[in-house]
């Protein structure tokens, strides 16, 4: 073979490996997740979320792992093993910087409503090149090739979401007024969980996390729900309805075959890694087995962690505080009414019932 002929066969090979790389380019499915991890063990969580994908997609997947100093060094390394165990990728995206603007205030309604965590997905758009994102948070568990998510059509929106189940009340309740003073449309209130995110559109707005600064100088007061009050606020009217099955509160159903081809999201209910015999909990123990977590893992060390998360949620003092809370978030409005006498009375009788009457 002459050098000319080389010379083309080489820029041929080349050629062709060039359109594959930017093929798997754009067929790459970029999936965003916020860790904020002072205790070590939230980041377990995000992995458990990150390998049930990998188990339920084949196509390529960069995984951007929003994150501040928290991140220890060695939950690092399990992230990366995760991704090269499934030939994926993933990115540790630094927010340290970023994260020190969240102040005062602001900082103190992130803490309080969620995790400060939760406010990492407003920086999204800034840090993520590319077009489009999903972002999920980490009380998920994903039962559904993602690709059939990551291919709805957003091109005339900023976000996809799921719908907020709101419970079937009067027209004007205290979360209704509330939506409504924070600009939000009580029927389109979407849950901010799961989204299909339009990164271009949204950054026509400008920057999202200076735009959602200055909207919470104005709702500061009125705004509970932190960044999902945000999120609804500013793209109100440019979001587009996911079914629910993208983003399936683990209350509606009993059994996994409920939740086939589905994003199972646990807010507010028993979470994942709580086990209490739910059926999405196995589903959670089996992803985590998988990832670098639980690579070293015995039979015995799973069932006693088991035997110690069902004795903790059934300690009767653990029963007692947890109502404690409750009955001190609402003594002040009742204390004064007969509801509020007869809860006292049901309080004190709970207290001899359980042998903490002093």
């Amino acid at each position: 073979m002459n050098d000319e002929a080389q010379y083309n066969r080489t820029s041929h090979i080349a050629h062709r490996l060039n359109n594959t790389q930017n093929q798997n380019e754009q067929n790459k499915i970029h999936v965003a997740l916020s860790v904020y991890d002072p205790s070590g063990k939230y980041s377990q969580h995000a992995g458990v979320v990150m390998t049930s994908i990998f188990e339920n997609t084949q196509s390529p997947v960069m995984i951007h792992i929003l994150h501040d100093e928290t991140l220890t060094d060695d939950n690092r390394q399990k992230f990366l093993r995760t991704a090269e165990k499934y030939n994926q990728e993933v990115n540790l995206i630094d927010v340290t910087e970023y994260a020190k603007h969240i102040t005062g205030e602001a900082f103190e309604l992130f803490k309080r409503t969620f995790s400060i965590g939760a406010a990492y997905r407003l920086f999204i758009p800034g840090l993520i090149k590319a077009d489009k994102a999903i972002y999920l948070d980490c009380d998920i568990v994903v039962n559904v090739d993602i690709k059939e998510l990551w291919n709805i059509d957003i091109n005339n929106y900023c976000l996809a979401a799921s719908l907020f189940a709101w419970k079937k009340e009067p027209e004007l309740t205290y979360c209704r007024l509330q939506c409504m003073i924070n600009k939000c449309k009580p029927s389109e209130y979407f849950n901010a969980g799961v989204m299909l995110m339009n990164l271009a559109n949204i950054r026509k707005d400008g920057d999202l996390f200076e735009n959602a600064s200055k909207w919470l100088e104005r709702h500061l007061h009125s705004s509970r729900g932190a960044d999902q009050d945000i999120l609804n606020s500013l793209f109100s009217g440019r979001v587009k309805f996911l079914d629910d099955k993208f983003n399936l509160s683990s209350r509606y159903f009993n059994t996994l075959e409920e939740a086939r081809n589905c994003i199972i999201h646990t807010p507010g209910d028993s979470k994942p890694w709580e086990f209490s015999g739910r059926s999405y909990q196995y589903l959670y123990r089996d992803h985590y087995l998988k990832s670098a977590w639980g690579e070293n893992a015995t039979a015995k060390d799973i069932i006693y962690t088991i035997l110690d998360e069902a004795a903790a949620k059934n300690k009767p003092k653990a029963r007692h505080n947890i109502f404690k809370r409750i009955f001190c978030r609402t003594y002040n409005e009742l204390h004064n009414s007969q509801a509020g006498q007869i809860f006292i009375l049901l309080y004190k009788e709970l207290l001899y019932r359980i042998g903490l009457k002093k």
